[in-house]
């Protein structure tokens, strides 16, 4: 894919028989690329374009579908003979599952002739969702009988030949006998199964909408059943009916199981109680996942309990209780230059928290203090409310030393350097004129010796000690 998003096919469009001669298939029994995709119009010497890619699109859904490909042989030419003159088989004669709808379309992607052809992919594209939608098929242009085939003299039964041979008297008694065994047989085995059946897709594990959605796109019915499910999360199906892969009608009904979660359980009413009463009167009952929000309202008392969310009497077992705190404002104090530990104190005594703690280095306060922090201080804020701050990492130690040479000639260095434990840092690399001194300046967070390699026009030079210290 380029940058202005279009896309280039490859292979599918490389296949053609090298000849240098004539220009026919038959002059030669080499081919490049795979034949196999190869299109009627690339295999006659013909230019290719858009819709031979679009024959061999079909070419490879063809094999994906069955398993095999359309046309096989021992060698490329007959391969490619094949798709000059012989028609494909309707896949629905290897598989049966193969609804008639993707049959049609693939057969039409396979037309030997372009311009009975799809024109163009998003053509091809939308008669592709129509056959999820209509896999009984008899929307695509041009399609043809996929029970219509040509009959091979040779494969022709002894049975049939005896029919040919005493007349049409016989032919209309073996008419007659087959008409009823089809009549019991589609008694046994509905008519429309066979035309208009669909797979039921397999909805499990998906939410309540997207199971309707999927078995909506296959013209199935849902039928939605709740039913509490301690095991499954509310509003996901737990199992359907028919199961997935058995084969339906369009309309038929498939009964989906939607879990409502677990059962509910008595809630108690804690509005008008106390912060700490409420949250044990909760975790009697079960309910230990509390969310609180502070609000403030001056006519009511500190800590008190103004809302509470769900409130009707029952909840699910285990959910999570949201609970309105009446509060005050704080100032948030100065915590700049404490420890993490003096800071948390210090927030609970005002009746505030500690929030996110993250690190970083500082020029003006000493290591493991406070150097940051978020709301300021001074700041108004709700009494349990949280207070993130950034404590000081220790400035690391930095050790030097120097590195001279001698570039003789024209040529490009690069230095490497090497700590004791293996790590690598490229520390200069230029291009330096004849005759000139290089002093390069080196920094480490290790002190010790270091090792230095040269590398001379890209080929390694030397390799030095140098001490940090």
């Amino acid at each position: 894919m380029d940058q202005t998003g279009k896309i280039k096919v490859a292979d599918f469009g490389i296949a053609k028989l090298v000849n240098e001669g004539t220009g026919t298939i038959t002059d030669t029994n080499t081919a490049l690329g795979s034949v196999h995709y190869v299109s009627p119009e690339q295999a006659s010497g013909e230019t290719a374009d858009a819709k031979s890619d679009l024959y061999s699109v079909g070419v490879v859904l063809y094999e994906m579908l069955t398993g095999v490909v359309p046309f096989d042989g021992e060698t490329a030419v007959a391969v490619a003979l094949k798709q000059v003159k012989e028609a494909p088989r309707s896949m629905r004669l290897i598989h049966r599952d193969i609804s008639k709808g993707l049959d049609e379309v693939i057969m039409k992607a396979l037309e030997k002739d372009p311009s009975m052809r799809y024109q163009t992919a998003a053509e091809m594209a939308s008669d592709l969702k129509r056959a999820l939608r209509m896999p009984g098929g008899g929307f695509v242009s041009g399609a043809y009988d996929d029970e219509l085939y040509e009959i091979d003299e040779e494969s022709i039964s002894p049975f049939v030949r005896f029919l040919n041979r005493i007349g049409i008297n016989a032919i209309l008694i073996a008419v007659a006998c087959v008409t009823v065994i089809a009549f019991v047989a589609f008694a046994t085995v509905r008519l429309s199964d066979v035309l208009y059946g669909v797979d039921v897709p397999n909805v499990g594990g998906s939410t309540r909408d997207m199971a309707v959605g999927m078995l909506e796109n296959y013209e199935l019915e849902p039928l939605i059943v709740e039913e509490y499910n301690a095991d499954v999360t509310a509003g996901t199906v737990i199992r359907q009916e028919p199961d997935n892969g058995v084969r339906a009608r369009k309309s038929d009904i498939v009964t989906i199981y939607v879990s409502m979660g677990s059962v509910p359980v008595y809630l108690p009413d804690t509005v008008n109680m106390s912060y700490a009463s409420a949250i044990g009167l909760l975790s009697e009952y079960g309910f230990t996942k509390v969310s609180v929000e502070y609000v403030v309202n001056p006519e009511m008392e500190i800590d008190l309990v103004v809302g509470q969310s769900p409130n009707d009497g029952v909840a699910q077992s285990g959910q999570v209780i949201e609970l309105q705190v009446n509060s005050v404002e704080i100032q948030i104090p100065e915590l700049g230059g404490l420890t993490r530990a003096e800071a948390e104190a210090k927030l609970i005594e005002q009746g505030l928290k500690l929030g996110n703690v993250t690190v970083g280095y500082s020029m003006d306060q000493l290591a493991d203090t406070v150097a940051v922090q978020n709301p300021a201080a001074g700041i108004m804020a709700l009494r349990g409310s949280a207070v993130d701050i950034t404590i000081v990492l220790p400035n690391p130690t930095i050790f030097y030393a120097e590195y001279a040479m001698y570039a003789p000639l024209t040529m490009n260095v690069r230095i490497v350097q090497i700590c004791e434990d293996g790590t690598e840092k490229e520390v200069f690399r230029e291009d330096v004129e004849a005759n000139t001194h290089l002093k390069i300046p080196l920094s480490s967070d290790h002190e010790g010796l270091h090792t230095i390699q040269v590398y001379i026009d890209g080929v390694l030079d030397s390799t030095e000690v140098v001490e940090f210290e």
